[in-house]
């Protein structure tokens, strides 16, 4: 029983795959964990990331906002900015920016990885899961996204 349950918690976190069918692949990405994974030494360290299972690109036009849907069981994004790129994960439209913008409903410019998943304390959700995030940019060229469960 121990074993069962040690597999289990393996399963959970990500230690072993498991195997799903063609339909549920072709609905759910393959989001990996976002860990900071150990050196030669064992020790955690924050520069190294695994790779993402689930990348697609965005094409971006020059100063025309960009829905993005969050994939399904995403809590992290890694944006790949090749150019100027703000990003607004309030639920509004991103801008790009061209007046001073205090009410905190402006745009992020070029985000580090972002952690997008529910926020909760206690038990309670404070904050739910973003569904949708914007993106724009000042010039025409390809976003990549990296996701993350």
């Amino acid at each position: 029983m121990k074993k069962l349950i040690i597999i289990a918690l393996m399963v959970c976190i990500g230690c072993f795959p498991v195997p799903i069918s063609k339909a549920q692949a072709a609905s759910a990405p393959m989001l990996v964990p976002f860990e900071m994974m150990p050196d030669a030494l064992g020790h955690t360290t924050t520069q190294i990331i695994p790779a993402g299972r689930f990348t697609p690109n965005y094409a971006l036009t020059a100063n025309v906002a960009k829905t993005i849907t969050v994939p399904a069981g995403a809590n992290w994004v890694i944006f790949s900015a090749q150019a100027n790129l703000w990003v607004n994960f309030n639920g509004g439209a991103a801008v790009v920016p061209s007046v001073d913008v205090l009410d905190g409903s402006g745009s992020y410019y070029n985000p580090p990885p972002v952690y997008i998943g529910p926020i909760s304390a206690g038990g309670v959700i404070l904050c739910p899961a973003l569904t949708t995030i914007s993106v724009i940019s000042d010039t025409t060229w390809a976003l990549t996204a990296m996701w993350y469960r």
